[in-house]
């Protein structure tokens, strides 16, 4: 009995230490529903106050793009309109957000709406030289990207100092 159950204590360490596979990674899948991709945001410490202090929200994907067969980001396009009272003027905001293998990675502030995406690059209208794309790459989202003649930081949620990486971040 010990003997079967060392076998499956060595069996179980082995998948801990094995990075989970993007089953599919294409226009259509991952797969979000509006209710799933809320929750996968709310888990993931996405802005409380971007999703319930909001008219007009609206989440529309733009597709995946799949760098190594262990990551898949999906992207999508939040826009959003935030009313500060009576007598105030609304405040519109977009955003590009990233999510790597089913979880909320960040996301970049943007002035025009997306294209599309094309292989592993999203892409703005807009000159070449003033930044109109976004390529992704490598392993993690870029940090900071170059769109309109403007530096952008990837915004990403705080991690506490008693979390620990992932083997797929």
């Amino acid at each position: 009995m010990k003997t079967k159950l060392s076998f499956l204590s060595i069996a179980f360490l082995f998948f801990l230490d094995t990075p989970i596979w993007a089953l599919s990674c294409d226009e259509h899948e991952p797969a979000f529903t509006h209710q799933s991709l809320l929750t996968t945001l709310r888990r993931d410490g996405f802005p409380d106050v971007m999703l319930d202090n909001v008219r007009k929200l609206r989440l529309k994907r733009m597709g995946s793009i799949k760098v190594s067969g262990a990551t898949c980001f999906t992207l999508f396009v939040y826009t959003a309109e935030f009313d500060n009272g009576p007598g105030t003027d609304t405040h519109a905001v977009a955003r590009l957000l990233v999510i790597k293998n089913m979880n909320y990675a960040g996301m970049y502030p943007i002035d025009t709406l997306p294209i599309g995406v094309s292989g592993n690059t999203v892409n703005f209208p807009g000159e070449e030289k003033w930044g109109n794309k976004i390529v992704f790459d490598k392993e993690q989202p870029p940090q900071q990207i170059h769109l309109n003649g403007e530096f952008r930081a990837l915004f990403n949620k705080p991690r506490s100092p008693m979390q620990k990486k992932t083997k797929s971040e």
